[in-house]
């Protein structure tokens, strides 16, 4: 029984306290062992120089390779089952957008697929690499100005591609994919929300969410699923989108504001060093989001759509954000540490919404 009065294994206890990433002490030297035999797999007669992208803390590797007079490559190597279908559904989603004549030039934001070897002792996937700088590692320390300004060229950007797609459809029969899913995802991965008043929490975010949905007419469309200031890349100047990387949670039949609560929750917890889960926890019991926000969202709202900047639609982006972690790694949702963190503030808020 743990502290929070849910049936969990004595296993599911001691694991919960391992971080989601492991300290770069002990993942360097296999890291750099696996980097050089990936290099090679890709191109055994003249393997590439190679170098880590991003933070690994998913079970995906993803490497640059630097091929002098080809251009570069970016590699995606999976350490586990759940990542290989992570890559495997990305691939899937990037033919997709290729092939998508709606999407006009916005589709030289998105990386080209280029090979697939999932079946392969070392499954992996490689794709074209875009230029920019990570947008996350702008904004970071950047101030506010620069802030205000490249959040809105990050939404403006955004609300392009989703009129390329974009209908308004009631979103009538559409709880199963966005509400029903996620969540079962969630309760299955994550063993502290099973059981108890986390698991009850869990069943609240879901009427909350069906009852939002219900009789709404939302933008439906292309939606990226994990749209934040890491998965954008920026010109020199910080002036201008030059890609939109890590595609594995696109879909094309998506509620499209999701991606714009998506970003500005992230850009919150950047800023202000909060914690995804008391930050949209603040906003439930609020009622209502900051006047920054509002007014963000409001400008990158879809045509044809009344969601968007409103709580359910951050509560929304909240559940897929956390479904899309434990898909993709199972160290996310045996992680007690990133549970606290993430997940259980809203749960905790959750029951105690009138009739619960």
């Amino acid at each position: 029984m743990s502290d929070e009065g849910q049936m969990v294994t004595l296993g599911d206890q001691l694991r919960g306290w391992l971080p989601v990433r492991r300290p770069a002490v002990l993942r360097g030297p296999a890291e750099r062992r696996l980097t050089r035999r990936l290099a090679r797999a890709y191109r055994p007669d003249d393997p590439p120089a190679a170098r880590r992208r991003g933070n690994g803390l998913a079970d995906v590797l993803v490497l640059q390779l630097d091929q002098p007079g080809r251009g570069g490559v970016v590699l995606k190597h999976a350490h586990s089952a759940p990542a290989a279908a992570a890559l495997a559904r990305e691939w899937e989603v990037l033919t997709r957008l290729r092939h998508d004549e709606r999407l006009g030039a916005w589709r030289h934001l998105i990386p080209v697929p280029l090979d697939r070897r999932l079946d392969a002792p070392l499954p992996l996937i490689t794709q074209s690499l875009l230029p920019g700088r990570d947008a996350e590692a702008v904004l970071s320390d950047a101030d506010p100005d620069t802030v205000d300004r490249v959040a809105r060229l990050a939404l403006s950007t955004l609300a392009v591609f989703g009129r390329a797609s974009v209908r308004p459809e009631p979103s009538a029969g559409r709880t199963k994919a966005w509400v029903t899913e996620p969540l079962a995802v969630v309760r299955d991965r994550v063993p502290w929300c099973r059981a108890g008043a986390n698991a009850a929490g869990l069943t609240a975010v879901g009427e909350r969410l069906a009852a939002y949905l219900d009789g709404r007419t939302l933008a439906v469309g292309w939606a990226h699923g994990d749209y934040h200031p890491g998965n954008l890349l920026l010109d020199e100047r910080s002036s201008r989108v030059t890609g939109v990387i890590d595609w594995g949670e696109g879909r094309e039949d998506g509620p499209v504001a999701v991606d714009a609560c998506t970003f500005v929750l992230m850009l919150r917890c950047l800023r202000t060093g909060a914690a995804l889960g008391p930050l949209v926890a603040s906003i439930l019991r609020a009622g209502a989001l900051t006047p920054d926000d509002a007014t963000l969202l409001a400008s990158a709202r879809p045509p044809g759509s009344d969601g968007g900047a409103d709580p359910e639609s951050m509560l929304l982006a909240w559940l897929w954000h956390v479904a899309a972690n434990v898909s993709k790694s199972p160290r996310y949702g045996r992680s007690r540490i990133w549970y606290r963190r993430a997940v259980a503030p809203v749960l905790a808020e959750a029951v105690r919404w009138p009739g619960r």
